[in-house]
């Protein structure tokens, strides 16, 4: 008798493949593109596709079984934030000070500048919009085999390999390009491998022994940065490459 565990052994091959998507084209526009942008929407598609195939080696004996998922996903969300007006920028004589103003996002490049409120508070700051980006990527492949041994005693193995690999890269009014390359921006990345092997094996007619191994590592980062700027030279300690929080 057969012992394999889902997806279930069998000598016929066997095969499946899906593909979905989902995009903008009929959502409605979100409260923030009607109250500080001109109503229209953000770009959205997202793909999920895959498939998986499995079948025999060698007869009644040995199997294999490999799927692939992959998910891509683009979006774009209207972001607002308060930057330093022209103003502002020129009042800031001190060269240790005027180095950081870049780190800000200037009004009117890759953004629009909104109407400011008339109060004295505004003088020096003033209100943007613009695109947030976030584009998302994800690929897992997952391996299967099982085998069959001549007799009970030599039993039954099963050995699976999963592995994994996304990123996320957001870019929005703080990650803009200027001149001097791209201000801020932070993104995320993340890398998994899992492996399992099991062997079964009947010794007597009452006795059962099962050996089980496990393996897996897991890589998480945040705080990649995307853009090509070297800020090193505007760190808050020697040892730092990135600027602290301001």
């Amino acid at each position: 008798v057969q012992t394999c565990a889902l997806p279930i052994c069998t000598n016929a091959y066997h095969g499946s493949g899906f593909w979905t998507l989902r995009n903008d084209n009929i959502d409605a526009a979100k409260w923030e593109d009607n109250a500080f942008g001109d109503g229209e929407k953000g770009e959205f598609k997202r793909n999920q596709f895959g498939g998986s195939f499995g079948g025999p080696i060698i007869k009644d004996k040995t199997f294999y079984f490999a799927s692939f998922e992959g998910l891509r996903e683009r979006s774009e969300q209207t972001q607002s934030a308060t930057t330093l007006s022209t103003a502002a920028r020129q009042s800031v004589t001190n060269p240790v000070l005027r180095q950081y103003l870049s780190l800000w996002p200037v009004a009117g490049e890759g953004n629009t500048a909104l109407p400011n409120e008339p109060t004295p508070d505004r003088v020096n700051l003033i209100a943007i919009t613009g695109a947030r980006t976030e584009p998302v990527n994800d690929d897992t492949v997952t391996g299967k085999f099982d085998h069959n041994f001549s007799g009970g005693k030599a039993g039954f193995m099963s050995a699976s390999y999963s592995w994994n690999d996304g990123d996320r890269s957001p870019c929005g009014l703080y990650c803009q390009v200027t001149e001097n390359g791209a201000v801020g921006g932070n993104g995320t990345i993340s890398k998994k491998h899992t492996f399992a092997l099991n062997h079964t094996s009947v010794l007597t007619p009452t006795t059962i022994n099962e050996f089980k191994f496990g393996y897996s590592f897991s890589e998480s980062a945040g705080d990649i940065r995307l853009g090509t700027r070297d800020t090193k030279s505007l760190a808050f300690h020697p040892n730092r490459t990135k600027v602290g929080q301001i």
